[in-house]
């Protein structure tokens, strides 16, 4: 499909979707091209990744076409999209975890010999893992590995599919900024060999840097779609919001007073998982960044200032109290909340739907006699919703139709007062929430980046 005088690899004509009556994509018409790296930008609930999984097969259009490479997506499988040259890396990683990294990587491509596995699926890991480089041991098991670790075996499993067209949702959400660098060079080779790279990111610096064309989404819109050439950060984050930068990343409040007494600290903390003599004091008010390289023990110090991992040692101190054994049961009673890394596993239940889900740590607060107060439940959730902007905003809503950026977003705490303890590799600022005087948040990174504007 060539359309003036460049080849067109995906083309989007009047597709819309709907999950029960939420709308989150409205006429979207897009053209995607061969040998280019194309960028999917906007706020959470833009609707970009649903482009994606509608060209990766995973949704289906209620209305509108799809054309991969000239021809009609006729089927909205994964299989079928694949045979036309399309593969996915998500966000939500989709390995199997009794599975080798190998076994994971070549899934469906084992190689074999009349129906019998050969076992030279480490020869060919080999070969992928010189071009990507990120340093797995293809015996371990998936289920073993960081997030970090996992988001990688699923950058290595599209690129084993040999497809002619990749979407990458936030594939460098988990990395460090080396480990990046590394795979916009992969892209940049891909892209070289004439395949498409739909790139889907928060990351503003990486679309400026390694993309070559960027469509705005807005609302499940598309704002506008143009080359990179003469944006900027700013210009970026305006389309996507509708309003000046300066209106939606205002400067931040003075800092708190540093002679406050702590609202929480941790003195000479050792836990099971690893962490040594931890000795933080944050004060009413701060964002406390924790930053360090994958391994380094961020997550598990915030799991600690939850009661999540056992206190071997050491002491843990809110509001001035010294308790030895914290549990996290404690310390949903004393306001402080945890937002997982991996959200998924631990800080959501799958099977339930958005309003359970955000009112499970807080039903003591919200029943009467042992009877769940409904109509107070649904009061908070309502509030809730609104104020994170959680997309679908309906407090019945499916788990797997909420975003998988949103799902952190209803990890938050019903109640407005309470400490905020947040260990999230995914998030690179922590302002991306606003924080009340009396709100004491710490926020864990891998990124070595500045902050930036994150959506």
């Amino acid at each position: 499909m060539v359309t003036n005088g460049t080849t067109t690899s995906v083309r989007l004509s009047g597709v819309e979707k709907s999950f029960g009556s939420s709308k989150i994509l409205h006429d979207i018409t897009l053209d995607f091209r061969a040998g280019e790296v194309h960028a999917l930008i906007g706020e959470n609930g833009a609707g970009k990744s649903s482009v994606g999984k509608i060209i990766g097969g995973y949704y289906s259009a209620d209305r509108g076409e799809v054309e991969i490479s000239g021809t009609p997506l006729d089927q909205s499988t994964p299989r079928r999209a694949l045979q036309l040259g399309v593969a996915m890396i998500h966000r939500e990683l989709q390995l199997v975890p009794q599975l080798s990294v190998a076994e994971n990587v070549f899934l469906g491509l084992e190689a074999n010999v009349a129906g019998l596995l050969n076992g030279s699926d480490n020869k060919r890991f080999a070969v992928l893992e010189e071009r990507c480089r990120f340093g797995l041991d293809p015996r371990r098991k998936a289920e073993d590995l960081s997030i970090a670790d996992r988001q990688k075996v699923e950058i290595m499993r599209a690129i084993a599919r040999d497809a002619r067209i990749i979407i990458m949702d936030e594939p460098t959400s988990s990395l460090t900024a080396d480990e990046a660098e590394r795979l916009h060079r992969v892209i940049a080779d891909l892209r070289a060999q004439g395949r498409t790279i739909i790139y889907v990111t928060h990351f503003l610096d990486h679309v400026l840097a390694a993309c070559d064309r960027v469509t705005i989404m807005r609302d499940g819109r598309v704002v506008r779609t143009g080359d990179i050439a003469g944006e900027t950060k700013q210009s970026l984050v305006e389309a996507m919001l509708g309003k000046s930068a300066e209106v939606a990343y205002p400067d931040l409040p003075a800092r708190p007073d540093a002679s406050a007494a702590p609202r929480i600290a941790m003195s000479g903390v050792s836990t099971h998982a690893g962490i040594r003599d931890i000795n933080i004091a944050i004060r009413p008010g701060e964002v406390v960044g924790l930053v360090g390289s994958v391994g380094s023990g961020r997550s598990e110090v915030a799991r600690a200032l939850f009661g999540a991992d056992k206190t071997l040692t050491g002491t843990i101190t809110p509001d001035g109290e010294d308790l030895p054994k914290l549990t996290p049961k404690e310390a949903v009673r004393r306001g402080i909340a945890f937002i997982p890394e991996d959200r998924r596993k631990q800080g959501l239940n799958s099977v339930q739907r958005t309003r359970p889900n955000m009112s499970l740590p807080h039903l003591g607060q919200i029943s009467r006699f042992g009877f769940l107060d409904m109509g107070e439940e649904r009061r908070r959730t309502k509030a809730m919703i609104e104020h994170f902007g959680i997309s679908p905003p309906a407090s019945m809503a499916k788990w797997p139709i909420i975003q998988a950026a949103t799902s952190k977003r209803c990890c938050c705490p019903n109640g407005p007062m309470a400490s905020r303890a947040s260990s999230s590799s995914t998030s690179p600022a922590a302002e991306s929430i606003s924080v009340p005087a009396a709100v004491s948040t710490i926020s864990s990174s891998n990124s070595h980046r500045p902050a930036q504007p994150c959506c």
